[in-house]
């Protein structure tokens, strides 16, 4: 199974807050059932960029890196899709184009509770 990163953030966050999915659900303005079914792998997180914003105002997150964490591309830096340099920063940061040894070093200390979150 693939890593979820906006999974393993958002349960980091709610832990280190000692928060409930009923009181994320109330802040965010969304559904109770969809964050457990969210969280629990059986849906996906939410399309609409102002959701994801929701949720990460209520867990004090940054909202640019948890939408780029659910797998989407944040309006605010849809902007610099056309310059070159940009992308190319990008795609040095993606496992497909560096090492294994670039991507556990970008990760792995992040994400070390990966397993117990899960």
């Amino acid at each position: 199974m693939a890593k979820n990163y906006f999974i393993i953030e958002v349960k980091r966050a709610l832990k280190k807050q000692n928060m409930s999915l009923r009181a994320l659900a109330r802040q965010s303005s969304l559904d109770v059932s969809f964050i457990s079914k969210m969280l629990s792998g059986k849906r996906n997180p939410p399309s609409n960029e102002k959701d994801i914003a929701r949720i990460a105002q209520a867990l004090s997150l940054d909202s640019d890196r948890l939408i780029l964490l659910a797998g989407r591309i944040p309006l605010s830096l849809q902007k610099h899709l056309a310059d070159e340099k940009f992308i190319e920063n990008i795609i040095s940061y993606s496992p497909v184009y560096s090492s294994e040894k670039h991507e556990s070093q970008s990760y792995g200390s992040d994400y070390e509770l990966e397993d117990e979150l899960l």
